[in-house]
């Protein structure tokens, strides 16, 4: 009895290669590189500070939060610049100046005597 071997190699299976179906691989490229660009933004998204928390000054567990919100109102002029100082100093913030307070103003020198003529 004769063998029968098959024109692709020895073996119980064919090899076949099917060059017109290239297209899922580059879709399987495009949704992985997209993928990988959505999770980048997320990221990048976390992991920002908003400006308007920068602003605050530090709210976490380093800082005041109530410090943080006098700060937040004497930026937008919810509160005096007296009054910020004030209560920043209550509140324990060692950066707040103490309140300058203005001198009068320094009387003019006397006018020279009129001249003897």
């Amino acid at each position: 009895m004769r063998h029968f071997r098959p024109p692709n190699g020895p073996g119980p299976y064919r090899i076949e290669w099917h060059h017109g179906h290239q297209l899922f691989p580059w879709l399987f490229f495009v949704i992985f590189v997209v993928l990988a660009v959505l999770a980048a933004v997320a990221l990048v998204r976390t992991w920002r500070v908003t400006p308007r928390a920068a602003a605050a000054g530090p709210a976490g567990p380093g800082g005041d939060p109530a410090l943080a919100e006098l700060r937040l109102r004497y930026a937008r002029g919810d509160v005096a610049r007296d009054e910020y100082l004030r209560r920043a100093a209550d509140l324990g913030d060692a950066t707040a100046a103490a309140p300058t307070v203005q001198q009068p103003a320094a009387e003019p020198p006397p006018a020279p005597p009129p001249a003897a003529t």
